[in-house]
């Protein structure tokens, strides 16, 4: 009877090995994906994309816009760089964001905030480089390239500030 009990627990054994086995290789994935979450900078607990298309009203927007981007400092500066580069995806007409503003608020309650045009991101990528300062030097270059080649005037402008800003 012993013998037979033995031969029967060995399979049990083995699935529980197995079952064991998934559950650390599990745990292990989501540590790391985890501790790969931890190196987007955040701030308030939101990334830089979502601070980039957030819309900046109610009191001193511009001290809310200067105070998010000092907050996720030089961390967001790959971001700010790549969004310096962003052109027009869609040519003017219907849009998600014409389509979203027509929709009734509840209905916009319910769906994502539509992102602002290109030429708001990359205005908008170069007063964050400018607000965070000296720790944005790696920037220089396509600030400068942006400075003297992008297409709209208000780009240019604030590019040329925030090299300012940014120092020698």
């Amino acid at each position: 009877m012993d013998e037979l009990q033995s031969t029967n627990l060995k399979p049990v054994r083995k699935q529980s090995g197995i079952r064991i086995g998934v559950l650390v290789a599990a745990l292990a994935g989501v540590i790391l994906v985890i501790g790969l979450c931890h190196h987007v900078p955040r701030y308030e607990g939101k990334s830089p994309r979502y601070w980039m298309d957030y819309d900046y009203r109610g009191p001193s927007p511009d001290l809310k816009f200067q105070e998010v981007w000092k907050g996720l400092g030089s961390n967001s500066v790959p971001f700010l760089t790549a969004a310096l580069q962003r052109e027009e995806q869609f040519k003017p007409g219907i849009s998600y964001g014409s389509t979203w503003k027509a929709l009734p608020a509840p209905w916009r309650a319910f769906l994502p905030w539509p992102s602002p045009p290109a030429e708001v991101v990359r205005c908008r990528a170069a007063s964050a480089l400018g607000h965070i300062g000296a720790d944005a030097k790696a920037a220089i270059p396509i600030l400068a390239r942006t400075a003297k080649t992008d297409q709209s005037a208000l780009v240019r402008e604030e590019a040329a500030m925030a090299l300012r800003q940014i120092g020698p």
